[in-house]
């Protein structure tokens, strides 16, 4: 402006998973190259600082659940993706319904995860996992082999 300091927007917005940004910059607009993995970030506090643009690991898009290796011979591991921060619960049953072990009951931000699961103990047979949040529930079915 006329007092000398120097004046801009940043814009964000995603289209189609997409995050689309632009910068205005003395009423002067610059388009920011961007992908779904980038995001713009600031140098020297913001104001007039420097954009850049750094990649970051993609966010999951949907809730997932699944177990590698299948079937296992006493430890697998339970693989999970979030989209959105929550209470997350993983649990793990027998044939019959009843709740063998309870692998995780607390907060997650959204990303993708990994809890091993160590099935000393427990016979040869089918089991289930499940994940379980406020707003969904997945349920998925592994076998052990001892």
């Amino acid at each position: 402006n006329d007092n000398g300091e120097v004046i801009f927007s940043l814009n964000f917005n995603y289209l189609n998973n997409q995050l689309l940004a632009n910068l205005n910059f003395n009423n002067c607009l610059v388009n920011l190259p961007s992908g779904n993995n980038l995001y713009p970030t600031f140098s020297n506090g913001g104001i007039g600082g420097v954009v850049s643009v750094s990649e970051v690991e993609e966010l999951p898009g949907a809730y997932s659940l699944s177990n590698f290796p299948n079937p296992f011979n006493s430890q697998t591991n339970i693989i999970f993706n979030i989209p959105i921060n929550t209470n997350v619960t993983i649990e793990i049953f027998n044939m019959l319904g009843e709740k063998l072990e309870t692998l995780a009951d607390k907060f997650f931000h959204s990303g993708s995860y990994r809890i091993a699961f160590n099935a000393e103990g427990y016979s040869s047979g089918s089991y289930f996992y499940r994940l379980k949040t406020s707003t969904k529930s997945i349920t998925k079915k592994f076998l052990l082999i001892n």
